[in-house]
């Protein structure tokens, strides 16, 4: 049965959610979320972590148009489950198992212990996805070693430009070195994602690109004050959402869930921090180009 849904309406609403969750309370449950967040790449990491609180076991989720289109209808009495639009109110959107009729996506339904396929996964390209994500390291005033770009090129065939290496970014991500163990794909751009979301979260302090003769904020706050412990908790996580969501694996959820382990001091994560900086990393910045964001903040989740 579906719970219960406290809308958060800020980011301290949402940080409070997480802190009170199950899945900040028992590791099993973190994995279980983390796992769920990561692999649901159709929808923001924010929506993903509504509906897990709200139904861990759902299948797919539509809207009662989505489902028509597809040939299927919303039974009576089915409760919604609530995600947000951009710029918009609360949308309902309902599990696969609460619809019925003949239209079923050909070969989704049941896969991955019932998830369904086209819901979980959108096909991505990994090698043109990371060359996005680099890309939007730029745009954010960040670039890569340039030894790092020969790596992506040349070994992981990841098409990136040389030419952004040779500009001269407020601040420049470094990735692992030759000789240091990396064997694969996976293991070199989530270091790479860690290193990323290091900066995105604040741990190196706030700072702003300049566009066209104006400064734009990309990280506004500086925390640099967090405990390592609670820097690198927050930087996997994000690493661990990018990572699932381009196709790459970023080692087991379990890796991250030793953070909550009872012999050690729980960090507090600031998951507003983490999932914002997962969507700025996977989607690009929406720098000023229009109407200002609304101020509860979460709006920034969505795009």
């Amino acid at each position: 049965m579906p719970r219960e849904l406290d809308l958060p309406r800020s980011e301290s609403d949402l940080n409070e959610l997480f802190l009170s969750s199950a899945a900040y309370r028992n590791s099993a449950e973190f994995v279980k979320m983390m796992g769920f967040v990561a692999r649901r790449s159709r929808i923001a990491p924010f929506n993903a972590y509504l509906l897990y609180i709200q139904k861990p076991d759902i299948l797919r989720a539509a809207s009662r148009a989505e489902w028509s289109a597809e040939g299927r209808f919303v039974k009576e009495g089915a409760r919604p489950l609530i995600i947000l639009k951009p710029f918009a109110p609360v949308e309902f959107v309902y599990d696969m198992e609460d619809t019925q009729g003949s239209g079923v996506a050909d070969g989704t339904e049941g896969a991955d212990n019932g998830e369904a396929e086209d819901w979980r996964s959108k096909g991505f390209v990994p090698e043109s996805e990371i060359a996005g994500i680099v890309a939007n390291m730029e745009a954010a005033g960040l670039c890569l070693d340039p030894l790092d770009l020969k790596e992506l090129r040349l070994r992981y065939r990841v098409p990136v430009p040389f030419s952004q290496a040779r500009r001269e970014p407020s601040r420049r991500l470094q990735g692992l070195r030759p000789g240091t163990g990396r064997k694969d794909l996976p293991a070199f751009f989530g270091a790479l994602a860690n290193e990323y979301a290091r900066h995105l979260l604040g741990h190196w302090g706030a700072f702003s690109v300049e566009i066209n003769g104006k400064l734009h904020a990309v990280c506004d706050r500086d925390r640099s004050d967090l405990d390592r412990n609670e820097m690198e908790w927050e930087a996997e996580c994000v690493a661990f959402i990018v990572c699932g969501r381009v196709g790459l694996g970023r080692g087991g959820a379990e890796v991250l869930a030793r953070h909550l382990d009872p012999a050690i001091s729980k960090p507090r994560i600031d998951f507003f921090a983490v999932l914002a900086a997962a969507n700025k990393m996977l989607k690009g910045f929406s720098l000023p180009k229009g109407p200002e964001l609304p101020s509860d903040g979460l709006q920034l989740l969505l795009f």
